[in-house]
């Protein structure tokens, strides 16, 4: 079944212009498939240097999963430089904003995260000037967030071995966040990943077992990616997670003080 592509094209003006356009299509059998046996749509979408993308991938049929590759990444293998993303959103929406650091065209990869998935979904994509920041309704970490949730056989991993749940957040370099994380069924374990390769971790904050926190000015613009961890593997068992953001009105340093 051939792609079915809707492009819409907003200039505004005085207002940088933003380039959305959206492409409707599905998973099929007679797709190319990536090394790993995923059925892959591409898209193309010429960049400058300096300017963001925003993508969003949704589909109610499978677990979409997004790849987004610079024009120095061969087609066909994985690339070192490629982008990727899962499960940004609870509901399974797969999601990235990017700094183009090539100018050029950028492959989009619509995927999924299993092999042999099939289906329909829809690919939002929206080119931005440098300064910008994503229209996506809840990316941004605007507000005090909370996340309940458990580590379980079956969950995501570590290349240590220890089960591992993932959130996301789009921030601003000068920006404020705590990032805190309670349990009493395991030693929890923190770590934020920052856009490139840093990232920050913590265990037994002030000597707590049942406690990780780190707190931290964001140095970049970008994607920062929250990992709830255990500190030995195995463990498993309920956890709650609170983000916070400077300046959100929470007047204890500890957002969990009521």
């Amino acid at each position: 079944m051939p792609r079915r592509l809707v492009l819409v094209l907003a200039v505004l003006a005085g207002i940088p212009a933003a380039a959305q356009g959206r492409y409707e299509g599905a998973l099929e059998s007679s797709d190319g498939t990536l090394t790993s046996g995923e059925f892959s749509d591409t898209y193309t979408v010429p960049l400058q240097r300096g300017q963001w993308v925003e993508v969003v991938l949704r589909s109610g049929d499978f677990d979409p999963y997004l790849i987004l590759r610079p024009p120095s990444c061969a087609r066909g293998g994985a690339c070192e430089a490629q982008f990727d993303d899962d499960d940004f959103f609870a509901d399974g929406t797969a999601f990235l904003w990017v700094e183009a650091s090539e100018a050029g065209p950028w492959d989009v990869l619509a995927t999924s995260y299993a092999p042999g998935d099939k289906g329909r979904y829809t690919l939002d994509v929206t080119v931005h000037d440098a300064g910008s920041m994503p229209e996506t309704p809840g990316v941004l970490l605007d507000a005090p967030r909370t996340e309940e949730g458990a580590l379980a056989p079956g969950d995501d991993t570590l290349q240590s071995g220890e089960y591992v749940d993932r959130f996301s957040f789009v921030g601003r370099a000068g920006e404020g966040v705590s990032v805190d994380l309670r349990s009493s069924a395991f030693d929890p374990y923190l770590i934020l990943q920052m856009p490139g390769e840093d990232q920050l971790d913590n265990d037994d904050w002030e000597g707590a077992r049942d406690r990780a926190r780190i707190e931290h000015t964001l140095t970049a613009d970008g994607m920062y990616r929250v990992l709830v961890t255990s500190y030995a593997v195995d463990e498993t068992g309920p956890y709650e997670l609170r983000l916070v953001p400077a300046g959100s009105g929470e007047a204890s340093p500890d957002p969990f003080t009521k």
